[in-house]
């Protein structure tokens, strides 16, 4: 379901999963995408919301969350092409995992994705499961797969982001 072209400021997107697999993981929920239009600094902004979105498992577990994202257009929104954009992300997610363990994730510095990369070359989220909490470090604005994991003893590691 769509209000209006996805380029005019207020237009929301919406899709819900029903009856729908991956494999042998039902998926249920739904996602929707708002245009917020510009800013005060003129950048498009677009709001990501996963309601409710449920992975349900053969084994009869399952997992819930919720999230919430804004993507900002920071650069290359007045040329013709895509492939100069630069996004800044922010936001935050939550829900139980398959063990029945809360889970949250928020985004305490925003996460930037240039077109040009297929990773997320700067930013920092914070993920906390049962009282403990760990950030991930994505960089300094280098293309590269890696990012810099602080677990919850303090102890940092360099871990391989998937594509």
């Amino acid at each position: 379901n769509q209000t209006a072209d996805m380029f005019a400021a207020g237009a929301v997107r919406t899709k819900t999963f029903e009856n729908f697999f991956v494999d042998d993981v039902q998926v249920s929920g739904t996602k929707s995408w708002t245009n917020n239009g510009k800013d005060a600094a003129g950048n498009w902004s677009y709001t990501k919301t996963a309601t409710n979105m449920v992975h349900s498992y053969p084994d009869g577990t399952s997992s819930i969350w919720n999230r919430t994202h804004t993507s900002t257009l920071i650069s290359g929104g007045g040329t013709p092409t895509h492939w100069d954009n630069v996004w800044s992300i922010t936001g935050t997610a939550a829900g139980t995992n398959r063990n029945g363990k809360n889970i949250t994730a928020t985004i305490l510095e925003p996460l930037i994705k240039k077109a040009t990369c297929r990773w997320i070359t700067e930013g920092v989220t914070q993920f906390t499961r049962e009282g403990k909490t760990a950030t991930l470090d994505f960089g300094n604005g280098t293309c590269d797969r890696f990012g810099q994991l602080t677990l919850p003893n303090g102890e940092t590691v360099t871990i391989r982001l998937r594509k």
